[in-house]
């Protein structure tokens, strides 16, 4: 038997119920549940691309959508954690 890698949402306890359902209508967002779930994957996704290219403009306008869109869904909001350059210290 193989043991799977990753546990469900279920199992490790984050299925976050915010204060929106699928099908529901975001006036903040102008748009639906569904769309604002994809919004925040594509924020997370242009954070990572921000990172690699070393783009800190970009960077921080990431992490304030992904805030944003946190905050209006009612899901927990991520605290970001200043990196600091090794080099420099």
């Amino acid at each position: 038997m193989t043991k799977r890698k990753y546990q469900s949402k279920a199992e490790r306890g984050t299925n976050f119920q915010g204060h929106y359902q699928e099908g529901d209508f975001i006036e903040d967002l102008d748009c639906s549940y569904g769309q604002a779930c994809n919004m925040l994957r594509k924020s997370w996704i242009k954070l990572k691309i921000a990172k690699k290219n070393d783009d800190e403009l970009s960077l921080e306008e990431a992490k304030v959508t992904i805030n944003r869109i946190q905050n209006i869904l009612g899901l927990p909001i991520t605290e970001w954690v200043e990196e600091y350059d090794r080099d420099n210290v």
